[in-house]
């Protein structure tokens, strides 16, 4: 009897320690190249951690505090799925991620609110205002989109301008890539003195960009500089045509 007691409490205690495996082994589960992360609380299937960095590409953007739920099964796959939720002031993210190696991401009901300055590196002028995405899907691989459907609207946009901030509007981009295809973009305004309409595509390494600007109070004279920047007058107002490579 005893013998076959041994095999059971091995097991049993094995089954113990996965349930209960610290919440910092997270970071190996990810990668650690992936993430920083300080303050861990709970377990490797349930835990948290106060603060949160994640590696974008160009940089690591801040989370703030991040709770978390692993799938136990799909470790078994080998496909780490999590349910992953953050805030951090007025931002907020919440998805269900899948990684799947070499660098390969799986985004699902990814729902995310972030500051339109992030974007201020790869603009020729300051913006302000807030982000949200909505997407059904989003898939990445290496940081590329290969498939997508969502919708990213830019709230309270603004232009910090050197005579202060200057109010332009609200717009949406309507976001779908079908797997394997170049992913679209359909531009259009909600409200606001600066109207935009347009189309962008993207198919991994190439890019184009084709919007129309238009104002019924006209252009002030900075903007106006600014746009000469990247931007070709047209009788409606401006018009953004770029193209080039990643």
């Amino acid at each position: 009897m005893t013998r076959r007691l041994v095999p059971l409490l091995v097991v049993a205690m094995l089954a113990l320690l996965l349930v209960n495996a610290p919440s910092h082994l997270l970071a190996r589960v990810v990668g650690k190249q992936h993430i920083i992360a300080n303050g861990y609380a709970g377990t490797l299937w349930h835990g948290s951690a106060d603060s949160v960095f994640v590696n974008a590409g160009h940089g690591y953007l801040q989370l703030g505090r991040v709770d978390w739920q692993l799938k136990p099964w799909s470790l078994l796959l080998l496909k780490p799925r999590l349910s992953v939720s953050s805030t951090w002031g007025q931002q907020r993210l919440s998805a269900d991620v899948t990684l799947l190696g070499s660098g390969v991401t799986h985004f699902d009901q990814l729902d995310a609110k972030l500051p339109a300055a992030l974007i201020n590196d790869f603009t020729p002028f300051a913006v302000a205002g807030s982000v949200s995405a909505i997407f059904d899907h989003l898939y990445l691989e290496q940081g590329v989109p290969v498939a997508a459907e969502g919708t990213v609207v830019w709230q309270q946009a603004a232009w910090l301008s050197p005579a202060g901030v200057r109010t332009l509007g609200h717009y949406v981009l309507e976001v779908q890539q079908a797997a394997s295809e170049v992913l679209t973009g359909t531009v259009l305004s909600l409200a606001g003195p600066l109207r935009a309409t347009g189309n962008l595509h993207f198919d991994g390494s190439s890019y184009g960009v084709d919007v129309i600007l238009s104002s019924d109070v006209g252009f002030e004279e900075q903007l106006q500089q600014s746009l000469a920047l990247f931007a070709q007058p047209v009788e409606s107002g401006y018009r953004i045509a770029l193209t080039g490579k990643l």
